[in-house]
């Protein structure tokens, strides 16, 4: 948990994955006017061909062969597109200006959730602290009805009634124990980091670059590599649906 709402402005930011979603939203779309005006550039193909051929001769006892090889180069200049690939820049552009609007409102939404949630939070460990002192008070009440019942001086209702006032600030206070519990875990997926890796519920969590640094050098190999060097194995079938029982007569 952070300490401060400012600390958790500052995770959000960086690690929400709203946020970072619309980072990487903005740059394919950068990348993605580079990928159009590309085909305003000139491209180069070649290709290389070898071809043998043998034939037999019919008694004379031989084989004649031949053999071709060919070099082919193209260089494609594009002349005119009647600016449709342009238009098509201009399009790109607009579309990278959005995503940029896009990172900064995802920000202010998630500054906004951030701080509904850090509010919400001490509003409950605020109302816990209340309610520990409601308890206390309502535990020396029901001390003092109960010594006041033995001296004839209360009756039996009045004790059951501070004994109720005492039920209902215990359940109170657990409520808002609980209430305390949800608001963190609010917090905690308000800045991006309600995860398995976070929060260490599961001691094998994937680890995408470590499956690429496995795989990066196969090019024919279809095999995968687990943790312990050894090949893992195939999953389970899905197991096999149960017939419905027959209805009851």
């Amino acid at each position: 948990m952070p300490k401060t709402l400012g600390e958790s402005n500052e995770i959000a930011l960086r690690e929400s994955s709203a946020v970072v979603a619309a980072l990487y939203r903005e740059q394919a779309a950068r990348f993605n006017i580079d990928l159009i005006r590309g085909e305003l550039l000139p491209s180069a193909q070649l290709e290389i061909n070898h071809a043998k051929r043998f034939d037999p001769q019919p008694g004379a006892g031989g084989l004649e062969w031949t053999e071709d090889n060919t070099v082919t180069g193209r260089l494609t200049v594009p002349f005119y597109s009647g600016g449709e690939v342009e238009a098509r820049v201009r399009q790109a552009k607009q579309t990278q200006l959005q995503r940029l609007q896009e990172i900064e409102q995802a920000r202010t939404e998630v500054q906004a959730q951030v701080v509904t949630a850090w509010s919400q939070l001490q509003a409950a460990k605020a109302a816990v602290e209340s309610d520990q002192v409601a308890v206390t008070a309502n535990r020396v009440a029901l001390a003092g009805v109960r010594e006041e019942e033995r001296v004839g001086q209360r009756t039996l209702l009045d004790v059951l009634n501070a004994e109720q006032e005492l039920l209902n600030s215990e359940v109170t206070l657990a409520t808002d124990r609980r209430n305390v519990v949800v608001a963190a875990y609010s917090v905690v997926a308000a800045i991006g980091r309600l995860n398995a890796q976070e929060l260490a519920v599961s001691s094998l969590v994937y680890d995408p670059e470590q499956h690429y640094q496995e795989v990066r050098n196969k090019w024919f190999d279809l095999s995968i590599i687990g943790p312990d060097g050894k090949e893992q194995p195939a999953p389970p079938p899905p197991p096999a649906r149960k017939k419905a029982p027959p209805p009851l007569k």
